[in-house]
């Protein structure tokens, strides 16, 4: 801001720590044609208008013009994203911004499959549990155990009980 307004060494120096850094943006990259441009703010634009489609934000990291994108305008438009996770990772690992973003899209594919696969052997768990207690439902009532019995043995619902009856 000090810069667009031309203050004074003396000026900054009074407003230093009294101004926030706002970011606040001076052209709407939702509403910016990227053609009109032959600079890096077109592959700015680009990336801000796929900020909330993920898969489209990965289809244009895949294109040729950001697989070289100087490391300037990678930082400007990973900052931009607001992911913290991709600047973060850019500056650890030394990545580009497009392998940190396919990183982390890999990270988050891993983590969702591991959620699956939790929830998958919690739900197989509870499946087997029900064709058990049917199982024995269906032993007792072969050994012609009574109805009443059979209910308080193994607590079973009325919908358990006609699974095994049928």
């Amino acid at each position: 801001m000090t810069q667009m307004f031309r203050l004074s060494a003396k000026s900054r120096k009074l407003l230093e720590g009294n101004l926030r850094d706002y970011d606040f943006p001076l052209l709407e990259a939702d509403y910016m044609n990227p053609e009109y441009y032959r600079t890096d703010l077109r592959d700015f634009f680009r990336a801000m208008q796929c900020r909330r489609d993920k898969a489209k934000l990965k289809e244009l990291f895949l294109t040729d013009a950001f697989q070289r994108l100087g490391p300037e305008t990678e930082q400007v438009i990973a900052r931009h994203l607001h992911v913290s996770r991709l600047v973060h990772k850019m500056e650890k690992e030394g990545l580009s911004m497009c392998k940190a973003f396919d990183d982390l899209m890999g990270e988050k594919l891993q983590e969702g499959k591991a959620v699956g696969r939790k929830e998958g052997r919690k739900e197989g768990r509870k499946e087997g549990k029900r064709e058990e207690k049917i199982r024995i439902i269906r032993q007792m009532i072969k050994e012609g155990l009574d109805e009443a019995l059979i209910h308080r043995t193994t607590r079973c619902t009325r919908e358990e009980f006609s699974a095994a009856t049928r």
